[in-house]
């Protein structure tokens, strides 16, 4: 297949592994990894503090292992963008660029974070693109979305499709899309 990338996570939703068995598993493959000339990127979520991950990185110090950058990921931690981008950028080899909005919820009980196509919600497109530029970071970057369910499979592919072209227009006219 060529890969050169591979995206991993600490563990599945609900069952995250403990930080030390993920620095075993890190450095039980990551030979295996470097032989192939294939990096790991271990993306950031929920589960973990960002600083956690960045210290681990450091920590095992390979040059074919680095962070993914999910800004929206590590909301759900309450970690800020500014902490985020301070704690991961000068690891990131990948980044998962997934726009969304905070909207309150119908019945003004709550918020709930919705998908948008980039540019469309609230994801700070110029910091996190400046702070990757200022540390000298070039990572690839995968347009990631959160469509809602539009009443069928297809619809809600069209709708998909749609912001996928969407997002990658948003993202050339700001000057960030490399051909």
């Amino acid at each position: 297949m060529n890969a050169r990338l591979v995206r991993t996570m600490g563990g599945w939703h609900g069952a995250p592994a403990s930080l030390p068995q993920i620095d075993t598993n890190l450095r039980k493959v990551l030979p295996a990894f470097a032989e192939a000339g294939v990096s790991m990127a271990l993306e950031n979520y929920e589960a973990y503090r960002t600083a956690d991950l960045g210290e681990l990185v450091s920590r095992i110090d390979n040059a074919y292992l680095g962070i993914c950058l999910d800004l929206t990921n590590s909301f759900g931690a309450l970690e800020s963008a500014d902490e985020i981008l301070r704690n991961l950028v000068p690891f990131t080899i990948s980044v998962h660029l997934k726009e969304f909005a905070v909207e309150r919820l119908e019945y003004l009980m709550g918020f709930a974070f919705r998908g948008k196509p980039t540019g469309k919600g609230m994801l700070p497109l110029k910091k996190m693109f400046d702070a990757l530029a200022a540390a000298n970071r070039e990572a690839n970057v995968i347009v990631e979305q959160w469509p809602p369910f539009c009443e069928s499979l297809s619809k809600t592919m069209e709708l998909e499709l749609n912001w996928a072209k969407e997002s990658v227009e948003h993202l050339a006219t700001m000057g960030y899309l490399v051909k």
